[in-house]
Order: structure tokens, then sequence, then C-alpha cells
């Protein structure tokens, strides 16, 4: 069930009515129910594989917790029941089908517009990776088992981020539910501006970036170097607008049942090196990445050389896990060998290149590498990079709307960063101005939206 639909709506006029009705713990068994409901909605089957993970994870750290420490052997195991449970069924459903249909096995099952192949089940690359991170803490003596089925499973389910994040800690999540969730005025109001501000940014620019975003894909070599490279900037700008939107009505939607998710993205469209924009894109995964696998490996410690092949390999799994292909490898291999050519190259030779510079290099870089996902197939990315590489001025130039637009979502992402750090867009405007803002996006979502889009990361 999308944020963007009708039943949605309707769903969500029911269950916040009933909530506020609901007093203790009954509203963790409702949120529960109503996470259940809008995981289901058209493709029931789905949620036995989410039942499965959370009873899997249930039982494996209330084991966990009773196993003494010096007893490794079988904490060891109950460990791995967690990892290949939850990784086998990610495995199955995500990898499967293209290294079965790479290896000639069968049909290969023909990829989306992103190269996306097989049919994956919503969430599963985010909620796989939010049990896990339960289960390895209460593994490494962070985090305490949860008694409550009914609070864990919500944990999991919990609907406003079970499909495309924020992945959420349960350090972050558990002591929320332990105390009464009854938001308040002001929490109630700036979750409602959150919410507008997500669906402007999912309705009004990322679907309509997608739109000018297709008319150059269906032809790149009719177009010249300048608008393949504009396009590659509106792609980012589109999948930044997209998930960061859905992030934002998150973020907006748990407020309204008082809980706090976590920031899922930090203004990356003006990171000036790619360490920025790396710490600014896709908060939470980036943390897992780093928690879970890089610290593991051993993190920068061991030499450069050490350090450069963990940075290559936790790039490699990164993309591998936006999806099973070779682009998505190939994306994730050419922003390790930036990051491993960066990170010394910086220390060595501090130089402050200044702000513009650095921003116009960083998203040429993250918008070229991205189209690795949107072209059409590795042939139109050659020619792509080709004739942007060679300054082929033949073909069609930019729209000046498009340029235009560009410029002004710029502005607005400058201005945001320069005042409001928390997504707050309108936290700190007056109350007039606040409302007349929230009843201007209302036409605005109404007029200047295209027919809604999937979201782009529930592919992933």
């Amino acid at each position: 069930m999308s944020f963007t639909g009708l039943p949605f709506a309707l769903i969500l006029g029911v269950l916040l009515p009933l909530w506020l009705a609901t007093r203790g713990r009954a509203r963790h068994g409702l949120l529960l129910g109503a996470s259940w409901i809008f995981y289901a909605w058209g493709t029931p089957w789905h949620l036995f594989l989410l039942w499965f993970s959370t009873a899997l994870d249930y039982l494996v750290a209330r084991g966990l917790q009773r196993t003494p420490a010096q007893n490794r052997a079988r904490r060891r195991g109950l460990l791995a029941m967690s990892l290949v449970g939850n990784l086998g069924i990610l495995g199955a459903f995500k990898y499967a089908p293209f290294v079965l249909g790479a290896l000639g096995l069968v049909e290969a099952p023909a990829p989306s517009e992103f190269h996306v192949t097989g049919s994956i089940p919503i969430g599963l690359s985010f909620y796989t990776f939010q049990t896990l991170s339960y289960t390895i803490d209460v593994y490494r003596g962070r985090q305490e088992a949860i008694r409550s089925p009914v609070d864990f499973a919500l944990y999991v389910a919990f609907f406003p981020q079970l499909v495309a994040g924020p992945i959420v800690r349960a350090s972050e999540f558990f002591p929320q539910l332990a105390r009464p969730l009854q938001p308040d005025a002001a929490r109630t109001w700036r979750s409602v501006e959150l919410i507008a501000v997500g669906l402007f940014k999912k309705l009004v620019v990322a679907d309509n970036l997608g739109i000018w975003v297709d008319e150059v894909m269906t032809n790149p070599l009719g177009w010249s170097a300048p608008a393949l490279w504009l396009a590659g900037v509106m792609f980012t700008t589109q999948i930044y607008a997209d998930f960061s939107g859905y992030s934002t009505m998150a973020r907006g939607l748990a407020g309204l049942f008082g809980i706090d998710l976590p920031r899922n993205f930090d203004f990356p469209q003006l990171a000036r090196n790619p360490l920025e924009y790396r710490r600014a894109w896709h908060i939470t995964m980036g943390e897992w990445f780093r928690d879970y696998v890089y610290f593991p490996l051993g993190g920068s410690r061991g030499g450069l050389i050490r350090s450069s092949l963990n940075l290559m390999l936790v790039w490699a799994l990164f993309g591998l896990w936006h999806g099973a292909g070779w682009s998505f490898l190939a994306w994730g291999l050419l922003n390790g060998a930036l990051q491993v050519v960066y990170r010394p190259l910086s220390k060595r030779f501090p130089w402050k290149v200044p702000a513009l510079i650095g921003i116009a290099l960083t998203m040429s870089f993250t918008s070229l590498s991205a189209l690795t996902f949107r072209a059409p197939g590795a042939q139109g990315l050659i020619d792509i990079y080709t004739r942007i590489a060679t300054l082929r001025l033949d073909g069609l130039w930019p729209k000046p709307l498009w340029v235009a637009v560009m410029l002004g979502l710029l502005g607005v992402h400058a201005l945001s960063k320069r005042y409001y750090r928390d997504e707050d867009l309108l936290n700190h405007l007056p109350m007039g101005v606040r409302v007349g803002l929230l009843a201007g996006i209302a036409p605005v979502l109404l007029f200047a939206s295209t027919q809604a889009r999937p979201f782009i990361y529930f592919q992933f």
C-alpha cells in the first residue's frame, strides 16, 4: 500500500481516532494490527515472510539472552540461525532469479527500467536489515532482548517505515514504546507539515522530474552532452525527492503516533565532497554497513591497502543491496573507488576547494554514476558516457524549463540547509505563514502532480 493512495488515507482516517481513544499497551496491539493490514494489502502472502523473520529473531534474541557469554558456541549458533534465515530469504527472492538467469538455468526475468529483476516482496531489504541489527546487538550485549512479542513485532512491522525505511535500531525504538505515546499539539502540527512536505517532494518534484528523465533516456543518442549531464542531475534529484519524500512522510506519520524516527538524509545534493555525500545520503543504511560490515572487517585499521579493500567490499555490497544486477555492482564499485582515491588524497593534500566547485564536482560524479541504474542497458550507458566525455554538442539541448526548475530546486535546497537543519522546513516560521504555506501546498498537490508513480525504493 502506498502513502499516496486513497486506501491508505482511509485506513489512516480510521486508525488515528481509534488510537487516540485507546490507552496503554492496547495502542501497541492496535498499531501492530494496522501495520500488518498495511503490509498485506494487495499481496497477503508477503505477510508470512514478515511473520517468519519476526518469530525467528524474537526467539533467537530470547535464546541469546538466556545463554551465558561463556557458552560462545551456542551463542554463535543462535546468531547463525538469524543470519541464515533472514539472508536466505533475502537471497532467494532478491538474488536467486538473477544468478540462475545469468547461469542460464532459468529464463531471466525481464528487468524494470531500474534493472531490477524478479518480483521482490516490498520492504524485504529494509526489515531484514532492521531485524538483523537487533539480533547482532543482542549477541554483542548492547541490547536487551525484548520480552513482549507484540512490542517486538511492532518494531519489525511499524507501518510508517516498514517498506522503505529509515532503518531503526532497537535502542532508538523500544525506549519510546516504554513511555506514554501521546503526541501534543506541537508534535501533531509538525507531523502534518512533514507529511505535506513529503507528499510535495514525491508527487510534484520526483514524479514530474521522472517524466523529463524518461524523455531523455528513451533516446539518449538524440541528446547533446549538456542535456545528458543535466538528465543525470535530474535523475539523482528525482531519486532524492522520491526517497527523501517517503522518509519525510514516514517521520510525519510516526510522529502522529508519538514515535520519532531518525533522519535519513542531510542535504546530499549540496555535498562538497564524496565523504559528505556518503554521510548525507540514506544515513541509516550507511550507518548499518559501517557498524555491521565495515567495522567488523577491520575498518580503517591495518593500513591503506586493507582499509581500501574493506571500503570496496562494503560499497560492492551496498550496490548489490539495491538490486541483483551488474548495474548495481558497477554503481557500488564506482563510488567505492572514488572513496578509496579521495580519502588518502584529502589527508595528504588538504586543499580547500571553493564550495560551489566542490558541489558541482560531487554532483556531477554522483549523477553520472547513478545513470548505471537508469540508462537503457550497458550499451546505452556507454553511449551516454561517450557523448558526455567527448562533449558532443549535436542533438537536442536541455529545455529552458528544465534548467530553471533545477536551479530553483537547488536554491530551495540551499535555503533549507542554511536555516532548517531537521527537515522542518516550516517549523520556525510564524504560525500564520505556516498555515498559508500548507493551504498552498494542497492545490499544488492536486493540480501539479502527475499520475502517482510507485516509490523507487519499493523495487529495492
